[in-house]
């Protein structure tokens, strides 16, 4: 091999670096979109889930009222009651951590700006931003696009922790639910 094959071949190799480095970039910049978007979809599901519970348990809300507030109830109709309204308060919880999920992030503390996110675009004039972003170079795109699989990552794990608090809610809503259900087959 000749030297100028050997700078030939290291040339192309820190091309094909600097392509693969774009498009890995490129492709963890979707991977989290898509992270984003499937979290959002379980909050969704997740919501779906409360909304028939809720409609399942309403039926009981009366009945939890009397078995707390009834002065002539026996102790099981009270723990029936306290587990009614346990359930109530997990379902709640339940509805609020999958409303986190679905809530829009605006500003991701420790990010840092960057043009590819919209609330830093709309910083600029149309021409300003259409000047800085084409006089980015390659290796500033790469970083601006980082900066957002960063901010992104941060929404995920945010998005993700909110959702498993939710789901974990709801199902403890469901074990008080049938709790609720089961308990009054031995009162009698």
């Amino acid at each position: 091999m000749t030297t100028d094959d050997a700078i030939t071949s290291t040339l192309s190799s820190d091309a094909q670096t600097a392509y693969d480095l774009g498009d890995l970039t490129v492709q963890l910049f979707e991977h989290m979109q898509g992270q984003i978007n499937f979290a959002d979809t379980k909050a969704q599901l997740t919501l779906a889930a409360d909304a028939l519970l809720a409609a399942a348990i309403t039926p009981l809300s009366q009945e939890v009222m009397a078995g707390l507030l009834g002065s002539s109830v026996s102790p099981l109709s009270r723990i029936t009651g306290l587990l009614g309204v346990g359930m109530f308060v997990a379902l709640l919880v339940s509805v609020y951590f999958s409303l986190v999920v679905a809530r829009p992030v605006l500003h991701v503390f420790g990010a840092s700006s960057s043009l590819f996110y919209f609330g830093n675009i709309i910083q600029h004039s149309e021409a300003d931003f259409i000047k800085a972003f084409l006089s980015l170079t390659d290796d500033e795109i790469r970083a601006a696009l980082l900066v957002q699989v960063y901010a992104r990552s941060k929404i995920v794990w945010r998005k993700f922790r909110a959702i498993r608090h939710s789901l974990s809610f709801l199902v403890i809503a469901l074990v008080l639910w049938i709790a609720t259900q089961i308990l009054p087959a031995f009162a009698g």
